[in-house]
């Protein structure tokens, strides 16, 4: 089963800026109510380590490996529960440019694996929320800049 999670957002502000943000790490526990802590570089084929705290659950830990970096245009990452045809998150953010001083960010995750049924309704609802909520706190931090 698959499932894919899709979200976008028109941000106020240069590419340049929203990259500068969503690409430094080291720095989503002072702004990312979601993705509470990424450790691990920026490189492809890097592994992560990566806590989210979708809203009204348990924080989680996940371990997955960055499949793609773009410069101001993509980071693309795939974690796995024991084997890909169990459970697989493939979690991706796009940014496009709209104008000189509007980006539009688009921020998903394609769920796979037979795993994918039992959580779902988990997947839709707080997963979902996390990162709508992600995405308004990442256009609130890119505006303090």
């Amino acid at each position: 089963m698959k499932l894919k999670l899709h979200t976008e957002m028109v941000i106020e502000a240069p590419i340049n800026d929203v990259w500068q943000i969503l690409s430094d790490f080291s720095k989503f526990k002072d702004w990312n109510p979601f993705i509470t802590s990424v450790a691990g570089n920026l490189t492809v084929g890097e592994t992560l380590t990566v806590k989210i705290k979708p809203p009204g659950l348990s924080e989680q830990t996940f371990r997955p490996i960055i499949l793609k970096v773009v410069s101001q245009q993509e980071i693309r990452w795939a974690g796995v529960f024991l084997c890909d045809w169990l459970f697989r998150g493939e979690h991706y953010f796009v940014l496009e440019v709209v104008d000189a001083n509007t980006t539009k960010l688009i921020h998903g995750e394609i769920f796979s694996g037979v795993l994918v049924r039992l959580f779902a309704s988990r997947l839709k609802g707080a997963t979902n929320a996390g990162f709508l909520a992600m995405n308004q706190a990442l256009s609130k931090q890119v505006m303090k800049k």
